[in-house]
């Protein structure tokens, strides 16, 4: 359940991210408030934003990665105690008979 919302969640981000990318590709950033001299919006402050929203981007992939690994991880740890477990006792009981 967790991994499918964080699924949706990664390819909502994806697809913000293209639209961002489609907009500045065509001129039509919103970022005008930064002018140049000639009264023009400012192509570092487009450029800036434009990797910011990315860097964020990058942020969220690289934390929702994380998540799942975590939680990989989490479920392997479970498999193996549960195989483990009985193991170790078996084990246990026998060191108690041998030393008896």
């Amino acid at each position: 359940v967790a991994n499918k919302r964080l699924h949706g969640t990664n390819e909502r981000m994806e697809a913000e991210l293209l639209y961002s990318r489609a907009v500045d590709s065509n001129g039509f950033s919103s970022s005008f408030d930064e002018l140049d001299e000639n009264g023009e919006p400012s192509f570092y402050k487009e450029k800036y934003e434009r990797a910011m929203k990315e860097l964020e981007f990058a942020k969220k992939r690289l934390q929702q990665q994380h998540e799942d690994d975590l939680e990989q991880l989490m479920a392997v740890k479970k498999q193996l105690e549960k195989k483990v477990g009985p193991l170790f006792i078996n084990s246990l009981c026998l060191l108690k008979r041998r030393n008896s």
